[in-house]
């Protein structure tokens, strides 16, 4: 399908003016349809409209819905629109698909304290920052991952699967979303070795599972979700 990335309005937070490139967000499209996230049943539904989906935007921030509702399908940040606005998209057709980062937070809470830097215990603490870039080796603080300035969450931690539970469920429900578009579960290349290549798929899959079983009707995207395609499979 045809990307289309429409410039945001106004500067917000990292997830509000971020844009997935086009190769990314066709790949996890692909992902989508190659998972069999797209059931078919007696009347079109978001998942059956998925697969006729010919062209969408990737826009994180507020407005434009007059142009957003030119597309097959839309991915946006919720935090930046209103129920109602999802809900006029979807009736011109619109395939609604909501903004979950699933691997980052944006922000650093203290939580139970019991974490990096006295921080919340769902923050990685497996890296270093040196400059624009993370190196091997624990520092005390939580890994930030320079780029976005966003923080790197251990998936193991239930406490973070039961947040990124209640923002799944937030973003279909209150919102109305036909589904979730999740990021950030391609980890860093600093994290390599077991943690990377075998704990967190591991992990991510049972969580990806779960989630489906919760939300069956749901459109489910998983940005760079290749390296999850043969268990879930």
């Amino acid at each position: 399908p045809a990307a289309h990335h429409l410039p945001p309005l106004r500067q917000a937070t990292r997830r509000a003016v971020a844009h997935v490139s086009s190769a990314r967000a066709a790949a996890a499209i692909l992902t989508a349809l190659s998972l069999g996230l797209c059931g078919m049943g007696h009347a079109p539904s978001a998942r059956d409209r998925l697969r006729q989906v010919r062209d969408y935007a990737c826009y994180y921030g507020a407005n434009r819905l007059e142009d957003l509702a030119k597309f097959d399908l839309v991915i946006l940040e919720p935090d930046q629109h209103r129920p109602e606005d999802v809900a006029w998209l979807r009736s011109q057709g619109v395939v609604v698909v909501g903004y979950v980062s699933v691997g980052q937070a944006d922000t650093l809470e203290i939580g139970d304290g019991r974490g990096p830097g006295g921080m919340a215990s769902w923050y990685l603490d497996r890296a270093t920052e040196q400059g624009d870039a993370l190196v091997p080796g624990p520092d005390g603080e939580p890994d930030r991952d320079p780029e976005w300035s966003a923080y790197w969450v251990d998936l193991t931690s239930k406490a973070w699967q039961q947040r990124i539970d209640q923002r799944v469920d937030r973003v279909l429900r209150e919102w109305g979303c036909d589904g979730v578009f999740l990021d950030t579960i391609l980890y860093d290349t600093v994290y390599d070795g077991d943690y990377r290549q075998t704990v967190i798929p591991a992990h991510l899959t049972r969580w990806l599972k779960r989630l489906r079983g919760r939300h069956r009707q749901a459109v489910v995207i998983a940005n760079n979700g290749w390296t999850y395609l043969k268990p879930l499979g």
